[in-house]
């Protein structure tokens, strides 16, 4: 699938959507050259810096020594960032497409309580999943 890049206003703003800090315009910039304006690819970055799992400083640093496709580099890195039980999650996640109960996950996943909940924190916060809350009567 192609994605057409987004021009740098729309960038900056999608950029500054997936977290609770405000990236300075040279730094946003940074983000959307390394990443070609590719939307999927910002909103990782972005949610990277967000975690607060590694500073600004060292996600750019780390953009800067990519290899191969950007977005795959940027995926690669955010799974990494997610730990074992993260990873765990997602893998499993791709069973019960499109969507899968909880209950079903973390059996799945073999995780505890307190682990299945860590992991689901990271995989949102990570820009991996999003979570879909629903009512059940």
């Amino acid at each position: 699938i192609h994605v057409s890049p987004m021009n740098s206003h729309d960038s900056e703003r999608l950029i500054n959507a997936y977290g609770t800090l405000r990236i300075g315009a040279e730094e946003a910039g940074r983000i959307i050259h390394f990443a070609g304006g590719n939307p999927m690819t910002m909103r990782l970055v972005a949610s990277q810096i967000a975690s607060g799992e590694e500073a600004l400083g060292d996600v750019l640093a780390d953009l800067e020594k990519a290899e191969g496709t950007i977005f795959d580099y940027v995926f690669a890195r955010s799974l990494g960032m997610a730990g074992t039980e993260g990873r765990k999650l997602f893998a499993a996640m791709s069973i019960f497409s499109p969507t899968a109960s909880r209950k079903a996950l973390q059996s799945a996943c073999g995780l505890s309580d307190l682990e299945f909940e860590k992991a689901i924190k990271s995989v949102v916060d990570l820009s991996l999943a999003e979570r879909e809350m629903q009512l059940v009567f």
